[in-house]
Formats: C-alpha cells, structure tokens, sequence
C-alpha cells in the first residue's frame, strides 16, 4: 500500500504520547505506556495507525472526565503474540453497559451521554484496522473501564510483500479536488485527521 513503512511500534507510541499529553495535562489524566519488547515491528500506514490510537486514548479521557473519576490513568501497552502485534489502550472509567461491546463499532453509535467517545471515530478505526490485516477490539466490565485492542500482523522481513492491501480512501485522480471540513473539538484528532486525509484538503 502507498505510505506504508516498516515502522518501530515504540515510535508510533512515543509519537501519540506527545500528540495527547497537552489535552491529558489538561484534563488531569496519567498515561502510562509499556513496551514488552522496544524493537517490536509492523508494517503500516504510520499516521493511520496513530489516528487509531489518538482516538481511542481522546474517547478513554473523555470516559474518565465524564465519570468524574479522579485518578484517571489510560495504559497504553504493545506486545508480540505469536505472529501478532497487541497493541491496547486500556483505562480505568466505569466502562461500557452491558452489552456494548457489540454496539460500539457501529457507525454513529455513540454513548457520549453515557461517557463513551465519538460515534464515528471507531467505526473508521475498525475499518483501518481490516485494510491493515488486523482487528480492533473492545473489552469492558461496567464498573471497570475499557481496553480497546489493536492488532496488527507483525512485520518479519522485507521478504513478505503485502500486494492485497486496499487503501482506506482512494480518490480519483481529477482536477476536481473534494472539499472537506473537518470538525472536532479534539485539537489531537483534528490535527491527525487533517494529516491522514493530506493532499485530499485544503484546511
């Protein structure tokens, strides 16, 4: 696929820690990030996958300060699993209903009311996942938070092509360039959005 690279997934972390910190600073949230292994690899769409994570750390900090918990703390955690990359965001809001698990992935979904993040946002995220052969999932207790589960393929050598992958948003190539207005009151998110959709938009 067009802008994949082999990539070092503690990068990707470190880069998203320095992307949310000035929104977590502000909402009184810790984040703490643990690496099994530094040298863990993948080959991917960097700024999607970043997109991903930005977003799921943005809906946990939401989770908290809607829950008014006090200690929030998001883990963001990334390890090999036999041939598969975990990488989880994990936090300590009082989690999804029961049931929700299912729900949250659909389009326009949202449990905002219910301190759960934007509706619109994960299901873009399942969908980057899939176009990266891997999967997103979410775990959740009520009472005690959420992990969201990233899982990509891990990345062995420059041996193995990767020829099937469909790129998320292709456009045609015309003179004709599509409009986009991005909303969102997350500076993170509109920054990552305006990155992953370059040169589509003109902010």
């Amino acid at each position: 696929g067009e802008n994949w690279e082999t990539v070092s997934i503690e990068d990707v972390v470190q880069e998203v820690k320095e992307l949310v910190a000035p929104s977590l600073r502000v909402a009184g949230v810790s984040l703490q990030v643990s690496l099994q292994n530094e040298l863990l690899q993948g080959k991917l769409n960097r700024v999607q996958i970043q997109q991903i994570l930005v977003n799921l750390v943005t809906n946990a900090t939401q989770a908290i300060l809607e829950n008014r918990i006090s200690d929030g703390l998001i883990r963001i955690t990334a390890r090999r699993v036999s041939d598969t990359l975990e990488i989880a965001v994990a936090d300590n809001g009082l989690g999804l209903l029961p049931g929700g698990e299912g729900q949250i992935f659909d389009p326009f979904f949202t449990t905002n009311e219910k301190g759960r993040g934007t509706g619109l946002g994960l299901s873009i995220a399942l969908e980057i996942a899939h176009a990266h052969e891997g999967d997103l999932a979410c775990h959740s207790r009520p009472g005690q938070g959420c992990t969201f589960t990233l899982t990509l393929p891990v990345f062995e050598s420059d041996t193995e092509e990767r020829e099937s992958i469909i790129p998320v948003a292709e456009v045609a190539d015309s003179n004709a360039r599509p409009r986009l207005l991005i909303v969102d009151d997350e500076a993170p998110i509109r920054w990552m959005l305006k990155k992953l959709l370059h040169p589509m938009t003109e902010v």
